[in-house]
């Protein structure tokens, strides 16, 4: 009697093993594969702008906050998971060693708009593909860099007078 119970205990576990998630009609049922692994949020870019208004100059200030969404690629359907921590570490250390750059695109290209005062939303469709277009050459020299996908978000942009500076920043790296 316990041969036959434990035979059909060890049919029945063995037939509902599984390391596939479950989906319904394409959906995942873990909420860790559709959220965005890490980001990096850059610090505040402000770029100063002169116009004259009559006999007066004046100085308006765009603020810039950009943020790089960092994620695991993906191939056809099936996750790449990266091989450490480690990987994960130097995207992250290339993603913020390319922020000079970056920063210096976004800057020439909103002075060199034709205004005195910036279309914030045309700007702003502009800079993550500016961005993106200095970070890619650079890190697909990484061997590693087709294991993940590196998205830029502009996460804040507003324009202030003069008399506004940049906040004070925290450093997000322990040197």
């Amino acid at each position: 009697m316990y041969k036959v119970i434990f035979a059909g205990l060890l049919l029945i576990g063995i037939s509902g093993c599984s390391t596939v998630p479950s989906t319904d009609n394409g959906k995942t049922s873990y909420a860790y594969e559709v959220m965005d692994k890490e980001s990096i949020t850059f610090d505040e870019i402000i770029v100063g702008h002169c116009y004259s208004s009559g006999t007066e100059t004046k100085i308006v200030n765009t603020h810039i906050v950009l943020t790089a969404i960092l994620n695991a690629s993906s191939l056809n359907g099936m996750d790449m998971k990266p091989s450490s921590s480690y990987l994960s570490s130097d995207v992250h250390r290339i993603v913020q060693s390319t922020f000079p750059r970056i920063s210096a695109k976004l800057v020439e290209y909103v002075q060199n708009q034709n205004r005195d005062v910036p279309n914030l939303l045309s700007i702003r469709g502009q800079l993550p593909q500016i961005a993106s277009d200095v970070f890619n050459p650079i890190f697909s020299k990484w061997k590693d860099a087709g294991k993940y996908k590196v998205e830029f978000v502009v996460t804040s942009i507003y324009c202030t007078n003069g008399s506004v500076g940049r906040t004070a920043s925290a450093r997000t790296t322990w040197w």
